[in-house]
């Protein structure tokens, strides 16, 4: 099973913000070549889609996209 969570994506200045809640994501994983049903290291990912309100200041913003493989 693949789970995961978001965090805010945060603005250098620490203030400006797009909330977890504008981003979209949908988790994959795959088995390896080599495996028989086994998730290798790398085969997890997730396609993010990100909703800006139009007053976010322009920018560079970080966040941390955390999957669970279990």
């Amino acid at each position: 099973m693949l789970t995961g969570s978001m965090t805010d994506l945060v603005a250098a200045n620490g203030m400006d913000k797009i909330l977890a809640g504008n981003l979209a994501w949908v988790p994959s994983c795959a088995a390896g070549a080599d495996s028989f049903g086994t998730v290798n290291s790398g085969t997890a990912d997730a396609a993010l889609t990100r909703t800006t309100p139009q007053f976010i200041a322009a920018g560079a913003y970080t966040g941390t996209l955390t999957l669970t493989l279990i």
